[in-house]
């Protein structure tokens, strides 16, 4: 064989295996065997979890018991969407709160935390419930859900839309609140309404009306205590109403925590105090520009968010700050906090979402101790 044939043939014989391979895979599929395996392709990671936990998340976070609650409204109703860090804030559904054949455009309400970080306290009600006056103090429903099992609790009776409503403390009692405009006689609209329940059970452990507004009311030292008249009070179960501290304007906010205090805030100006009740004693937390911080009762735990959060200075035992946008959702153990939460009806090409359907939610994130951002896109419907 000359050069020029042997270097024609090692040309041809990789052209020739690869079209003995290509009529072997043939024939093996005309007489139905199976040609040569081929890898799948990996599916990409779900936009609801942390596709890389571990580069943003700090170290133990397999072990850990953190828990992240919000809640997001549609048509279809208010549902409890619930992430654990042990698994990757991968999101889910727990529970859709709605009426079935109430005409709404969408849900509106908003939950809080027992200590235990095992259940939410819900109100919901339809959308129109805000443009109805009176009703938006009384027309509310409730709800415990079991944030592992998704049992939904009912709680009886009409309740208030409210920033403040439920409230949450230390343990696993909550307050809900109905009603209270102006001054009038105690039962009427004019009146306020509180409502301590044990979340355990859903059962009410007692129930008061006083005359007037009370708001912020939460469960301390086994009472209720709330804003009222011109400072703070407890209420007990037979509706003696005890003062705790004067205020100087009318408080909000209230936190109870863990070591028997009770945070709160007041309007100062255009500053916002932050001060702290405790055993006799009303003292000073710090002061900031007017909607730069607020307090919340995470879990048993005490918050202080927002941008001039950590400007306050030294915090009580156990409080502890975030510089994060004001009215953002701590996570039950500090880890994320929720920044952002937005349902969007489904647009562009292709199926459109049915009327009443639910809509996926997105939820824009941080975490506290790197102050990394992250989002999730959620479905909303429970599987």
């Amino acid at each position: 064989m000359n050069r020029r044939a042997a270097r024609w043939l090692a040309a041809c014989v990789p052209f020739g295996l690869v079209m003995a391979m290509l009529a072997q895979a043939l024939s093996a599929a005309a007489a139905g065997t199976p040609g040569p395996r081929v890898r799948p392709a990996a599916a990409p990671p779900s936009p609801s979890r942390l596709a890389s936990p571990a580069a943003v998340l700090p170290r133990g976070w397999r072990s850990s018991r953190d828990r992240e609650v919000t809640v997001a409204a549609d048509a279809a109703g208010l549902h409890v969407l619930v992430a654990d860090e042990a698994a990757g804030y991968a999101w889910r559904t727990v529970a859709t709160l709605g009426v079935p054949g109430v005409d709404t455009t969408e849900w509106v309400g908003q939950a809080c935390v027992t200590a235990s970080g095992t259940r939410a306290v819900v109100v919901y009600a339809p959308r129109q419930i805000t443009n109805m006056g009176a009703a938006q103090g009384t027309a509310a429903l409730a709800a415990v859900v079991d944030l592992g099992s998704g049992t939904v609790t009912p709680v009886a009776g009409g309740f208030s839309i409210a920033y403040f409503s439920p409230g949450c403390g230390t343990g696993e009692q909550t307050v809900l609140s109905q009603g209270g405009w102006g001054e009038a006689r105690p039962g009427s609209l004019d009146a306020t309404r509180l409502v301590l329940i044990d979340a355990r059970t859903g059962k009410t452990v007692y129930a008061v009306t006083e005359r007037g507004q009370v708001t912020s009311p939460v469960p301390y030292r086994g009472q209720i205590a709330a804003a009222y008249g011109p400072g703070l009070v407890t209420i007990g179960a037979g509706g003696r109403v005890r003062t705790l501290t004067r205020t100087r304007g009318a408080a909000f906010r209230l936190a109870p925590d863990s070591a028997g205090g009770l945070g709160y805030q007041v309007m100062a100006g255009g500053q916002v105090q932050v001060r702290r009740y405790a055993a006799g004693r009303d003292q000073l937390v710090g002061t900031a520009p007017a909607g730069s911080v607020d307090l919340a009762q995470v879990s048993g735990h005490v918050w202080v968010t927002g941008p001039h959060a950590s400007g306050l200075g030294r915090l009580p035992a156990g409080w502890r700050a975030a510089n994060v946008p004001v009215l953002s959702q701590v996570s039950t153990g500090g880890t994320l906090v929720v920044t952002s939460v937005a349902s969007a009806r489904p647009q562009g090409r292709g199926p459109q979402a049915a009327p009443g359907s639910p809509w996926p939610v997105q939820i824009g994130a941080q975490v506290i101790s790197t102050g990394k951002h992250v989002a999730f896109t959620v479905p909303t419907g429970l599987p």
